[in-house]
């Protein structure tokens, strides 16, 4: 997916400035938006791999008009899963981590492939990941992503329980 706005600028002649499209060629078989307000705020959406060129045109207000065409292009991102680093979480806490997305195009979610051995996890469309094991250990997590266009990745995560730190909650003696 590619979104993304621009306010356009011209120099010279004699302001205000109309703006308009006066040429474009979109595909009919990849959804695409494309709109200029009289304004010059120029907004494009694609929701998968374009390259085209549109020409724009913009009218002064004593009617002298220029058109400058220019190319519009959008590149594949790979559908990613980005997991904290480590997983990890003391043994009987509830502990939650945020998974997010790379590339694709929204809206996307997650799910559990699998249970998780000796945890009660879940995973919500949005990414959160929350869970909470009853032994120490090391646990695999798979978990897949998928995008409104149907792409979908997945990813084998360990999740490390570890016992919970030993220290001192005494912070003072009495005198």
């Amino acid at each position: 997916c590619a979104t993304f706005t621009e306010q356009l600028a011209a120099q010279g002649g004699t302001p205000p400035y109309t703006w308009t499209l006066s040429s474009i060629a979109i595909g009919s078989s990849t959804p695409q938006v494309v709109a200029l307000s009289p304004s010059g705020l120029f907004s494009f959406y694609s929701s998968s791999v374009y390259s085209n060129t549109i020409a724009l045109q913009v009218s002064d207000a004593a009617g002298a008009s220029t058109t400058k065409t220019v190319a519009l292009a959008t590149i594949s991102e790979d559908l990613t899963i980005k997991a904290p680093s480590p997983l990890s979480c003391e043994v009987n806490s509830t502990c939650t981590f945020n998974l997010s997305s790379i590339g694709g195009c929204p809206p996307f979610s997650f799910s559990l492939d699998s249970a998780v051995p000796n945890c009660t996890s879940s995973l919500t469309d949005a990414g959160l990941l929350t869970t909470e094991c009853a032994e120490l250990g090391e646990y695999p997590i798979a978990v897949t992503l998928r995008d409104s266009q149907d792409h979908q990745t997945a990813v084998s995560l360990t999740l490390h329980i570890h016992a919970s730190d030993f220290h001192f909650t005494t912070n003072s003696l009495p005198d």
